[in-house]
């Protein structure tokens, strides 16, 4: 029998709604671009870059330019608003790597592990080795969100990473990090892996309500980003 697949943002999705889930991951539909998105396209796949490359300055301007998606803006003057937001953005990050006393080991690292029924897979954006051999996980986030220092007590998505880094990698986590281009900031925590346990149970619980599409519930349909396109959004 062949595993079910499951990541990171399919649970995202589900949790929030299963609408929204069926419409990208059962129907093929994807959400419209905006320059939120766009911009946070355009900035990781020049991280991606400066990670595998190790480019300086110059060379990250330029892998900017190179994976800059245009898509999504109302207007030339709208999209130079967001791309010089975005070279801003990538400038303090330079500079913030300059004081950097850790190496890059991976970037863009995909990973699978299977757990029971389910095949678990996605992308880390970084994982370093800090200077006394600990690993640390790193996500970028592109997003204005005051509240990300609360939301990284309790990511998700840091969670699955670690536990795929421990069971695909065969290492262990010990700090879990944000940086947070938008506000030139890395917030840092020590990761307790004791939360494995619980992050196992949680996949498996909602990988199965996934697997049986149970359509009981709905999202927040104001706050949805198909639901002019969502046949079963609320009027």
């Amino acid at each position: 029998m062949s595993l079910f697949e499951i990541n990171y943002s399919k649970i995202n999705a589900w949790l929030f709604c299963p609408y929204l889930y069926s419409f990208v991951y059962v129907e093929k539909k994807y959400p419209p671009r905006n320059p939120a998105s766009s911009l946070g396209t355009s900035i990781h796949r020049a991280l991606r870059e400066y990670g595998r490359e190790r480019l300086d300055l110059e060379g990250l301007f330029f892998a900017y330019d190179q994976s800059w998606e245009n898509s999504g803006y109302e207007s030339p003057q709208l999209m130079m608003e967001y791309y010089r937001k975005g070279k801003k953005m990538l400038e303090n990050f330079w500079l913030s790597e300059m004081e950097r006393n850790s190496s890059i080991i991976a970037c863009e690292k995909d990973f699978e592990f299977t757990l029971g029924e389910f095949a678990v897979r996605g992308t880390i954006d970084r994982i370093d080795k800090m200077a006394d051999g600990r690993i640390e996980l790193i996500e970028y986030k592109t997003g204005e969100n005051e509240k990300y220092s609360e939301l990284i007590k309790n990511s998700l998505q840091l969670d699955i990473y670690s536990l795929a880094i421990k069971r695909a990698m065969n290492m262990e986590v010990s700090y879990t990090s944000m940086i947070l281009l938008a506000f030139d900031k890395k917030i840092t925590q020590a990761y307790d892996t004791s939360r494995f346990v619980k992050t196992e149970e949680f996949i498996l619980k909602i990988g199965e309500e996934i697997r049986s599409m149970n359509f009981s519930r709905k999202g927040d349909c104001s706050k949805c980003q198909i639901a002019k396109l969502c046949r079963y959004r609320e009027s």
